[in-house]
């Protein structure tokens, strides 16, 4: 599903993030990718979802080569790929519902096919009776399902997420796991950013580690 060779990547020529990373990833496997703040992480999430090319090297995703991608192929890359941000990215004053089904509408879905699908992954995330609340009115936990649900709508082959249970307590951070390991259990490859020991402790998954940039763990 995801294969990256000698892969560098930075933001400058005195900037460099990433440097000669190398490794792969089955489909429907889960991994870690974990490291200091700093160490790489987020670049290299956005390479996997085409939001930055990297300086050298070959990545490829489903397939296809990512260094040698036309901008007018991106949109339809990404229809196979979920990815859960930090910061949720929600349009506050749009409902869960309404934040749900934008990729579908934007992807052209019919309305009843729209529906039946924001019902469905709301029902999954726990969140069918908050479908009419506005995102601005959701805790924290909820917000971040809300994204996940917004992920995976679109049924992707592939999820990234980004420091998903950054801003949660253990308890909530544990729930949030649970959700994306149904979403691994449908098939999905995922892959979570993050450096919360205690997730990496309480679920062993395989992890990728890295340091200033450089892959110096895999286990």
């Amino acid at each position: 599903m995801v294969q990256l060779f000698h892969v560098s990547a930075g933001y400058g020529k005195d900037t460099p993030a990433l440097s000669e990373i190398s490794f792969s990833l089955d489909k429907g496997e889960f991994a870690f990718l974990t490291g200091p703040s700093g160490a790489g992480k987020t670049t290299l999430l956005r390479i996997l979802y085409a939001a930055l090319r990297p300086a050298s090297g070959q990545v490829l995703v489903g397939g296809r080569n990512l260094a040698r991608i036309r901008q007018s192929e991106i949109p339809y890359l990404r229809r196979m790929i979920g990815v859960v941000f930090q910061d949720f990215h929600l349009l506050s004053r749009q409902t869960v519902f309404e934040n749900v089904a934008l990729p579908l509408e934007i992807r052209g879905f019919p309305k009843r096919e729209v529906h039946r699908r924001v019902a469905s992954i709301l029902k999954l995330v726990g969140l069918g009776h908050r479908s009419q609340a506005r995102a601005e009115q959701l805790s924290g936990g909820e917000q971040q399902r809300t994204a996940i649900a917004r992920a995976i709508v679109g049924e992707p082959a592939l999820v990234l997420a980004d420091e998903p249970t950054g801003n949660l307590d253990d308890a909530l951070a544990g729930e949030i796991m649970e959700l994306l390991d149904r979403i691994n259990f449908k098939g999905a490859t995922v892959v979570v950013a993050t450096h919360n020991r205690w997730l990496l402790q309480q679920y062993p998954r395989r992890t990728l580690t890295l340091e200033h940039g450089r892959l110096v763990g895999d286990t």
